[in-house]
């Protein structure tokens, strides 16, 4: 065999490595990569002052309450932080959640494919997100063996988390209840992060699982949260959606 060929076949076999360690007494594979992708995150810089906020908040406080307008860069800015955490060995997986709601109608059953891919159109954007932070491959090697982890609400009932960063996406969508009952589940070095716009809530005669944790937190005054409000004037996504996002913050949400 020559030597370029011999260097090819080594290349080839060392294509795929563990990033993720051991967890307990057994040595297991967490999580691999594409040699030929990312071998670390970069956090994106912070575009307006409450991304910054946010940020250090990620790194300091055990929940955090994100709420505000699309387009600002919440989930970006928070799938950017859980990539990098899984990738430096901080934590064992990433958890996403989020309510329920039927596409077009069909309940999860319905819908065809493995339970992983039943997830994929509840969590298609995360996972696009985690995909340019980690490479595609690699998230995929994750999800399935759990490394990453996809699911709704209902999932989580009588749960609780360790070793991992937990996002809830769509939070403005729980019930008080929901939202009290997730925030009591935090255990060894677990950070839960509610991630949500509490004027795209559909029953706005109550308080949104969001709001209401807000206003736990502010009047009780626990700490070791963040809460992080974005607003229209934080929008990255373009110039039309901010526009109409102010406008809307002007006429009322349907």
């Amino acid at each position: 065999m020559s030597r370029q060929a011999r260097r090819f076949e080594r290349n080839s076999n060392t294509r795929v490595r563990k990033v993720i360690g051991e967890s307990g007494h057994q040595p297991k594979q967490k999580f691999v990569e594409d040699r030929g992708e990312r071998a670390k995150v970069v956090m994106p810089t912070p575009k307006n002052h409450n991304q910054k906020l946010l940020i250090t908040a990620l790194n300091t406080d055990i929940m955090v309450l994100v709420n505000g307008s699309g387009g600002s860069g919440k989930s970006f800015c928070v799938l950017a932080h859980a990539a990098k955490q899984l990738l430096e060995k901080k934590v064992e997986k990433i958890v996403l959640y989020r309510p329920y709601q039927p596409l077009a109608n069909r309940t999860v059953g319905f819908l065809k494919g493995s339970a992983n891919e039943k997830m994929m159109p509840f969590f298609a954007q995360q996972v696009a997100y985690l995909e340019q932070f980690l490479g595609k491959t690699a998230v995929q090697m994750a999800i399935e063996n759990g490394t990453i982890e996809l699911g709704l609400l209902e999932a989580a009932r009588g749960r609780s988390f360790e070793n991992a960063i937990v996002v809830i996406d769509e939070s403005q969508l729980l019930t008080p209840a929901e939202a009290q009952a997730l925030s009591t589940r935090i255990g060894e070095n677990c950070r839960v992060v509610f991630v949500g716009d509490s004027n795209q809530r559909d029953d706005r005669k109550r308080d949104s699982g969001l709001s209401y944790l807000e206003r736990i937190v502010s009047d009780y005054m626990i700490e070791d949260v963040g809460i992080i409000k974005f607003t229209a004037n934080d929008i990255v996504r373009s110039g039309i959606t901010k526009a109409f996002v102010k406008a809307f913050d002007q006429e009322g949400y349907l």
